[in-house]
């Protein structure tokens, strides 16, 4: 099957497995990337979407979603985007706090590294906005290297995970805001 999707657009493909390891599961794929073009080379925020207090940030080289109230907080919670180091249509985000280190994955984990030069970093390091899962006016970040794993708070910490379902969509939907520390 073969489809053109325009932003907004949402298909669900629900597939019924065999065999003792397989079972029924949904795949949600949202519509077309979202350029990060306008919002590269500028430092913001991203609140989450559930839980209104709660913002994306870094601590001891983990990523996290946190109240901001410190000064060292307001640093952490705020990241350049830059074009991404895999693809300049998609993005990367560049630690405030650290300039040169960036959020990338590893082992599914949100982690703040620096470069190592290596295809991998790069391709873990990349994410592309696509409109938000749970709500279309926000955003949401899939890996660039994993299509259909996004970034999502489990609990307090940030992951790149598949999922499905309201909750999942909730955790991995944010809202760019105006940057903690400019």
């Amino acid at each position: 099957m073969q489809a053109e999707l325009s932003a907004g657009q949402t298909i669900v493909i629900t597939v019924d497995g065999y065999g003792s390891n397989c079972g029924p599961f949904q795949l949600n794929i949202k519509g077309p990337r979202i350029s990060s073009q306008p919002y590269a080379g500028r430092y913001w925020s991203f609140n989450t979407y559930a839980y209104t207090l709660l913002f994306m940030r870094h601590m001891n080289d983990l990523g996290y979603v946190s109240p901001i109230s410190s000064s060292i907080d307001k640093l952490d919670a705020t990241f350049k985007i830059v074009n991404g180091l895999a693809d300049p249509q998609c993005l990367s985000f560049e630690a405030r706090s650290h300039p040169g280190r960036f959020l990338r994955h590893f082992g599914y984990r949100l982690v703040l590294n620096s470069p190592d030069g290596s295809i991998l970093f790069r391709q873990d390091a990349t994410f592309c906005m696509k409109r938000g899962l749970a709500d279309l006016s926000y955003l949401s970040f899939e890996s660039y290297n994993y299509p259909g794993r996004y970034i999502r708070h489990r609990g307090n910490e940030l992951w790149v995970e598949p999922g499905g379902g309201d909750p999942y969509a909730a955790d991995a939907t944010f809202k760019l805001v105006s940057p903690w520390s400019p």
